[in-house]
């Protein structure tokens, strides 16, 4: 069993979530970290772990596909745990996985278990448990990514929910280093690895912990354009990939929905890039796009003025706010 954590500048979690995994009850297991050319004290904080379970290698910085395929080639487990330097995991958690897929005895079955999200800072089993779809048995590992893109409305696994096999990720291959820096690079991995499945099992013991962050430190809440454009590449990859599989309308139609919630996200900071992906979603047969404004006052002004204009707005209000705030 092999967990591979690739680590950028996190030594406020790092130890945290490396010892998750040394104090696993599966006991028959290793840990890898690939610290990606940090420039804090993250390979202090590792280097003070003493446990021959863990290993410790150093890349430039490359970004987290790379550390992670670097990782990757120094495994010897049946069974492959991602984990980002920053989340943990519960004591049962690979445990309950790996006990289900050995039930199975089917090397392309891949499991997942629920996430536990929560504020850094705040008291990680006060956070909220996504336990219900898409974290389910399922006999259709092609149907069930499509569900999960959403054809009315999707959902999303973080890394560290899933178990695979070994069998399963040699037969995809590496992280796609291509897109990163993106959003959603850990998206496009997991499609080739649903996909490369024959049934998906959930695990009803056993959790990830995500970290979430209230101000902008996260990659996710990054907008510039080269990163905005790495999640598109994602998900250009992730269409090509499904409609390979299928031209099922529903497929069609989860795909042209993610399209148009990227031309929603990456406007105003790319609008070319929301261009694009709107004709992606009107190539797909679904064009027309009314995106829902979290407040009144926003589906109001949207309803008059057009979202793009509502959106602009939006974010001047923001970025004023902001200013205002740290005088």
């Amino acid at each position: 069993m092999s967990v591979l954590i690739p680590c950028f500048n996190a030594e406020m979690h790092i130890t945290h979530a490396v010892n998750s995994c040394l104090n696993q009850d599966h006991q028959n297991i290793e840990v890898i970290v690939v610290d990606d050319g940090s420039t804090d004290k993250s390979l202090v904080e590792l280097r003070k772990i003493k446990n021959t379970k863990l290993r410790v290698y150093t890349q430039s910085n490359r970004g987290a596909s790379a550390a992670r395929n670097h990782a990757y080639q120094f495994t010897c487990g049946q069974y492959i745990q991602h984990l980002d330097a920053d989340d943990f995991l519960s004591p049962d958690k690979i445990k309950n996985q790996v006990d289900i897929l050995t039930e199975e005895g089917n090397q392309l079955a891949i499991s997942l278990s629920k996430t536990v999200y929560f504020y850094d800072g705040d008291d990680p089993e006060d956070g909220f448990q996504q336990n219900a779809w898409p974290i389910v048995d399922h006999d259709s590992p092609l149907q069930w990514l499509i569900e999960m893109l959403g054809p009315e409305q999707g959902s999303m696994v973080q890394p560290g929910a899933w178990l695979t096999p070994r069998t399963i990720t040699d037969i995809i291959g590496p992280w796609n280093e291509g897109i990163d820096p993106s959003p959603d690079v850990d998206g496009e991995y997991f499609a080739r690895a649903v996909l490369a499945s024959k049934k998906i099992r959930r695990s009803r013991e056993g959790a990830a912990f995500y970290r979430k962050y209230r101000m902008s430190k996260s990659m996710s809440s990054q907008r510039s354009e080269n990163y905005l454009l790495g999640g598109v590449r994602s998900m250009d990859l992730i269409a090509d990939l499904l409609l390979s599989k299928t031209q099922d309308p529903r497929a069609k139609k989860a795909l042209a929905r993610r399209y148009k919630e990227w031309a929603f996200t990456c406007y105003p900071h790319a609008p070319k890039v929301t261009q694009a992906c709107l004709k992606k979603a009107e190539e797909l047969g679904f064009g027309e796009f009314r995106p829902a404004f979290p407040t009144k006052v926003g589906r109001l002004l949207c309803t008059f003025l057009g979202w793009k204009l509502t959106k602009r707005l939006n974010y001047s209000y923001h970025q004023m706010k902001g200013r205002f705030g740290r005088r």
